[in-house]
């Protein structure tokens, strides 16, 4: 058989395909939603919702963040402000007791950012393992794990590497889930060369 050639698929193989796809947007379901949201009847489909909306706090994060090292402030601002409430106390640092970083709110913790993003041409947040916990109609605790690309301002090649552990409070507002109180976890900081393409 050439590889050219077309492949037929009969008509009960096409199902089983297609059905094939439905399993991996179930898995893809379990993994937002997680364990414990099953019940009798099926998975909580109120959970589901709230459980994908609050995933979605911690993406504008990242995209909110990016957009300050990329100039666009006012667009770090919007995602800020639709990922916290007005008064989240928001921190990070090696001891949470004495954390380096420290800000009140969407608008001033977008000052910190700039501020610590001086020294950076780019920065690229990956934020993944995003775990998830309903622990009461209008409240839930998320954690998510964090690898942070910067990449200095020439004439340096180096990159900062950034890992740790985001641990945030989330409470339902008439706006919507938001974060009450954000904590990043460093884990670590390392440096490597940057090399061009």
């Amino acid at each position: 058989m050439s590889t050219n050639e077309p492949i037929s698929v009969s008509p009960i193989r096409r199902r089983a395909v297609l059905g094939g796809g439905a399993v991996v947007a179930a898995s893809a379901a379990a993994a937002i939603v997680g364990p414990g949201v099953a019940a009798a009847g099926g998975t909580n489909a109120n959970d589901v919702a709230d459980k994908s909306q609050i995933y979605q706090l911690s993406i504008n994060y990242g995209l909110g963040t990016d957009s300050i090292s990329a100039k666009n402030k006012p667009r770090a601002l919007e995602l800020y402000s639709a990922t916290f409430t007005d008064d989240a106390p928001i921190s990070a640092g090696f001891d949470r007791a004495n954390p380096s970083l420290v800000a009140i709110g969407p608008a001033a913790w977008a000052d910190v950012v700039e501020q610590a993003f001086v020294g950076y041409s780019a920065t690229q947040h990956h934020l993944a393992t995003i775990n998830i916990e309903l622990t009461g109609k209008k409240t839930a605790q998320m954690s998510s794990y964090l690898h942070a690309t910067h990449v200095l301002n020439a004439p340096s090649d180096q990159l900062l590497i950034v890992l740790g552990t985001y641990f945030d409070d989330v409470e339902l507002r008439r706006v919507g889930w938001r974060i009450v109180r954000r904590f990043l976890q460093f884990t670590a900081f390392y440096s490597v060369a940057r090399t061009a393409p």
